[in-house]
């Protein structure tokens, strides 16, 4: 652990404070790097002691898969500081997100790894003066503050782009924000593992009899805790220097799309194009299409004609541009560099009207990688099936419809059949009299 210096730097950020801002900082560090130390070998010393508390500590430490890629001893960490976590993030993570931290918020401590360089003042062989010149790397553990979704609320002025509250009202209990991410479970052995690591410097513990303890089982490998689901998906940024990367929160609706909602862009939904079953109806073999919306359907419900050339609430703004409509595509002809995908529009007088070239491209970057994701979900048949299940009753309707023309025109073609069939059979006896008139009268034979 690195401990901050008694003595205030004279570089960094440390020199920008005040001799008692600094001094209230080193006392906090100091008092984290304890707890970050000390929180994994509490929730290691509660397995070894209550073996009972192995599957639960299991189930809370999969909601925080970014910070299970490497090691479990963050989760545990969490743990014995907060059971009831959910959503724990640092602040400029809860900043980037539209939320800020509340005036009383209480941190939570976890390790990570501080790459520092090392100085020294050496004199200067050409002036003659001490000057401070990096010799070195250097990497050490350090106490980090990270904070739960419930020490933070919206930002005033700010729409939360989950449940579309707008700060400084808070989000409802409802809202995906305060959900944990969906993490999978680790084993028993990994979890005891990491807690005989926390607990060496004391004699370890006994996993073998731990295990033995604890019975069956009750998750298998691959089974994953309920939460939300995130990416983070990587885009040009304006004017071509270099990347950014933005997360996405996925979810979904009863018709079968999916919701990403783009932190600091906005929102998408993709699904199956509904006018794909028109074309496959009358034998078209053209692949699925797919429909991308730009921003959420209004709080009716209901996406107006006469407004489609406005913007939806939630819209996407690249590059200063608010998108509006939507666009069909054909998910195989899109690509990373922006070149192909869908239509992309912004607000217009009676309808959309394209957006520059730039724009284009980054709208059709961050669709091409949104629509990866779509194409991979493991409940894709389950969304094909939701769609088809809410377009089936216009569907169906429109088969009635279409089946009454049919029996209409049946009734009228019935109608004209038997019409001509009738003046056939007229037309039929009117020549059987004209053939019974021209044939010649047989003669009669007189008696003799």
């Amino acid at each position: 652990m690195i401990r901050p210096p008694a003595e205030q730097p004279k570089t960094g950020r440390a020199a920008k404070m005040t001799a008692e801002e600094y001094a209230a900082w080193r006392e906090q560090q100091l008092l984290g790097n304890s707890w970050a130390a000390a929180a994994a070998e509490i929730t290691a010393a509660a397995i070894r002691d209550t073996p009972a508390v192995l599957d639960e500590v299991r189930l809370y430490v999969a909601q925080f898969p970014h910070y299970n890629r490497h090691t479990l001893a963050n989760s545990m960490r969490l743990w014995a500081q907060d059971p009831y976590a959910t959503r724990v993030q640092g602040e400029k993570w809860w900043e980037r997100e539209g939320r800020q931290l509340r005036e009383d918020a209480i941190p939570l401590w976890v390790e990570s790894l501080y790459r520092g360089l090392r100085r020294e003042e050496r004199e200067n062989a050409e002036t003659g003066k001490a000057e401070e010149v990096v010799v070195g790397k250097y990497s050490r553990l350090v106490g980090t503050a990270v904070y739960d979704v419930s020490q933070t609320v919206p930002k005033e002025g700010v729409t939360c782009i989950l449940c579309r509250t707008t700060g400084p009202d808070d989000c409802p209990p409802d809202c995906p924000v305060h959900l944990p991410e969906s993490g999978a479970i680790p084993s028993r052995t990994a979890v005891l593992m990491e807690a005989f690591d926390q607990l060496k410097m004391v004699g370890g513990l006994d996993i073998e009899e731990i295990l033995g303890q604890v019975g069956a089982d009750p998750y298998r490998d691959g089974d994953r805790v309920d939460g939300v689901t995130s990416f983070v998906i990587s885009v040009p940024r304006p004017g071509g220097k270099g990347t950014k990367a933005l997360r996405v929160h996925v979810s979904h609706d009863d018709k079968g799309r999916t919701r990403y909602a783009v932190v600091r862009v906005g929102v998408f939904w993709i699904g199956l194009d509904a006018l794909e079953y028109e074309r496959s109806t009358y034998g078209s073999s053209r692949p699925d299409y797919l429909r991308v919306q730009y921003g959420d359907d209004p709080e009716t419900g209901k996406y107006e004609c006469d407004q489609g050339y406005r913007s939806r609430p939630g819209a996407p703004v690249v590059n200063t541009i608010t998108l509006a409509g939507d666009g069909v595509y054909d998910p195989s002809n899109t690509s990373a560099d922006g070149r192909h995908g869908p239509y992309v529009g912004r607000p217009g007088r009676y309808n959309t009207v394209s957006v520059p070239d730039k724009t284009e491209k980054a709208v059709r970057a961050i669709v091409h990688q949104l629509t990866q994701h779509w194409l991979k979900q493991p409940s894709l048949d389950e969304l094909r099936a939701a769609h088809d299940r809410h377009h089936a009753p216009a569907r169906k309707a429109g088969h009635d419809r279409k089946a009454q023309r049919l029996r209409e025109q049946v009734e009228q073609l019935a109608a004209e059949l038997a019409e001509q069939e009738e003046a056939a059979a007229a037309q039929a006896a009117l020549l059987k009299q004209q053939q019974d008139a021209a044939e010649p009268a047989e003669p009669i034979e007189e008696e003799a």
